[in-house]
C-alpha cells in the first residue's frame, strides 16, 4: 500500500504540472456536432425589413380571422338549438358569441364582396357546410370555356384601359419635331 501512494502522488503531480502547459496552447479547430458556441468569425447579418402589407393582404387576413371565429362559434354549439335565439333551451352566452362573430364576419365580407356572396357564405357557415379555405373576397379568373365571363372581364379591362389611352392619344396628335 505504501508503494501505491507514491505512484498516485506522482501521477497527480505530473497532471497538475502538465495542466497549465496544455491550457496555454490554443484549442484545436475541431468543433463537436452539438456545439452551441457561437461562431465569432462570421459577421452578423441584418434581417431585411419586410414591406408593409398591402390593402388586399390586410383584407384577406381580416376575412380569414372573422370567418375562423364565426365558424368556431358555430362549431362550439353542441346542439343546434343551443345557439338558436328563438329556442327555449338556448344558451345566452353562446347566442351572443355567434351573433357577435357573425356580425364581424359579415362586416369584413361586405367590405370586399357583394351582399349576395356574403349572405350565401354566412348561410353555409351556419349550416356547417362551409370550407375554411374558401375566401368570398377572392375573385376567380374565368375558365377557358366561360365565354360570357371572359367578355365581361374584357369589357372591365377596356374601361380601366380607356383613361390611360386618352393621354397617349393627346401625345400622338401633337406634331413631332422635324429632324
Amino acid at each position: 500500500m505504501t508503494r501505491i501512494l507514491p505512484k498516485a502522488l506522482a501521477i497527480a503531480l505530473a497532471g497538475a504540472l502538465a495542466g497549465p502547459a496544455l491550457a496555454a496552447e490554443p484549442p484545436a479547430e475541431s468543433k463537436s456536432f452539438g456545439s452551441k458556441e457561437p461562431d465569432l468569425t462570421k459577421k452578423p447579418t441584418k434581417k431585411k425589413a419586410e414591406p408593409p402589407p398591402t390593402e388586399a393582404q390586410l383584407q384577406y387576413r381580416a376575412i380569414r380571422i372573422a370567418k375562423g371565429a364565426f365558424m368556431g362559434a358555430v362549431g362550439a354549439c353542441k346542439r343546434p338549438e343551443m345557439c338558436d335565439p328563438k329556442s327555449p333551451s338556448r344558451d345566452p352566452e353562446a347566442v351572443a358569441l355567434v351573433e357577435r362573430t357573425q356580425r364581424r364576419f359579415v362586416d369584413a365580407c361586405e367590405a370586399c364582396a357583394s351582399v349576395e356572396v356574403c349572405e350565401e357564405e354566412r348561410a353555409k357557415i351556419r349550416a356547417g357546410t362551409a370550407s375554411f379555405n374558401k375566401n368570398p373576397c377572392y375573385k376567380k379568373e374565368p375558365a377557358a370555356g366561360d365565354k360570357p365571363a371572359k367578355e365581361a372581364k374584357a369589357a372591365a379591362d377596356a374601361k380601366v384601359a380607356a383613361p390611360k389611352a386618352a393621354p397617349d392619344a393627346a401625345k400622338a396628335s401633337t406634331p413631332e419635331k422635324a429632324k
